[in-house]
């Protein structure tokens, strides 16, 4: 029986090491891939990078954990657990119900003009544990070249909070909270982003997101024809409720 059970750790320790192998060479290839697609397609790079890069780091934490004790091991995970633990991060089963394409609209000003523009989350794209993610691809307005967003999705009880960051550049990250963007009862959520314009305003402005498109006809991604601002306007007053702005007593004027 002794011959038989170390047979079997053997086999297993070999198919353990294989696994292994195969797990690293696909972590370096998609980020191989993901490198040589960057010039052609930026979206593609944002997606395919990170989740390379996932496959590859956890490939090595396993080939090292099986070099150290186990008992030195479960130390060392107990450890990065608490230090990186994070208390946005939400339960999977609560994100399910927004992993599907998103519409979303959010108002700002481009050249002194109040436009309100379009893009599509597509947060059923790729899966991540204990978030949302999506990137999209948007087009500058002087029309040199485009800029590509990642795009990070959060639900703390009541309240829907998404992060865009620019992936290369200083700008800013937009942070858009929706206040009852956990009410999963709802199709459509209304709450508020803060940003940065192309104009280099920093600015707080109305959002939307939906699961159906908002406008009265289809529009392509981008800014949104005049003749639907009143609408999606309607729409924001509608779902977001009513506006308290307090500032404190320092900002009344008598």
């Amino acid at each position: 029986m002794t011959k038989i059970a170390d047979s079997i750790e053997r086999y297993i320790k070999r198919q353990s090491v294989s696994f292994l192998i195969l797990a690293i060479l696909a972590g370096l290839l998609m980020i191989l891939v993901g490198v040589l697609l960057r010039p052609v397609s930026p979206m593609t790079y944002e997606i395919v990078l990170p989740f390379g890069s996932s496959i590859l780091g956890v490939a090595i934490g396993m080939a090292f954990g099986s070099l150290f004790d186990a008992t030195h091991l479960h130390q060392i995970k107990t450890l990065l657990h608490n230090t990186l633990q994070s208390s946005i991060y939400s339960a999977d089963d609560v994100l399910d119900f927004y992993r599907r394409p998103m519409h979303h609209y959010f108002r700002t000003v481009t050249d002194g003009v109040a436009v309100w523009r379009y893009r599509v989350y597509n947060f059923d794209l790729i899966e991540t544990p204990g978030k949302l993610t999506c990137a999209i691809s948007v087009d500058r307005p002087s029309g040199q070249g485009t800029v590509v967003y990642r795009i990070e999705g959060f639900v703390s009880a009541q309240r829907l909070i998404l992060v865009q960051r620019a992936s290369a550049g200083a700008e800013p990250p937009i942070v858009q909270v929706f206040p009852h963007g956990g009410d999963q009862f709802r199709t459509k959520f209304a709450g508020t982003s803060l940003l940065k314009s192309w104009d280099g305003d920093d600015l707080i402005v109305p959002s939307l997101l939906s699961q159906t498109p908002l406008t009265s006809v289809p529009v392509p991604v981008g800014s949104v024809p005049e003749a639907e601002n009143a609408r999606l306007y309607g729409e924001w007053q509608k779902n977001f409720g009513r506006i308290v702005v307090d500032l404190g007593p320092e900002s009344r004027v008598p």
